[in-house]
């Protein structure tokens, strides 16, 4: 297996969040139900819930990618998820990011990730599954 795999998250605010990792082939899938489910349990609004996804996955490939890295790394992620948080949409989804990223060490990648650690472990092969299959992941709080 590549110590290098893209990694796809995309995030719409109606239908849910897709992060889906190419070599090996790793999808987890993030409902609209579990967001709505995740917004009445932590009392947050949809908006703050994508930015704090959105922030997740700018995180999560800042930290693990290779080659692209911007200047200034965490200024970045908080813009992105700021942005997406006062409801500015980045494309037709709320936000659509693409990355080349280390797996070598996915382990060490995914702490910084709530609210989307579940979906990180699905990535990484953290949970055990096989490849090639879609799994439902959950959100969860700091």
């Amino acid at each position: 297996m590549s110590t290098q795999s893209r990694v796809y998250i995309i995030g719409d605010r109606e239908k849910g969040i897709v992060l889906l990792m190419l070599d090996p082939l790793r999808v987890a899938f993030i409902s609209k139900q579990e967001i709505d489910n995740y917004a009445k349990t932590t009392n947050y609004k949809l908006e703050e819930i994508m930015g704090q996804v959105a922030k997740a996955a700018m995180y999560l490939i800042i930290h693990s990618d290779l080659d692209d890295r911007p200047a200034d790394l965490l200024t970045n992620a908080e813009a992105f998820g700021d942005a997406v948080e006062k409801g500015m949409t980045m494309s037709q989804a709320e936000f659509c990011f693409i990355g080349d990223v280390a797996t070598a060490d996915w382990d060490t990648f995914r702490r910084n990730c709530i609210p989307i650690r579940e979906a990180v472990n699905i990535l990484g092969g953290l949970d055990g599954s096989p490849d090639g299959q879609v799994l439902m992941a959950r959100l969860e709080d700091a």
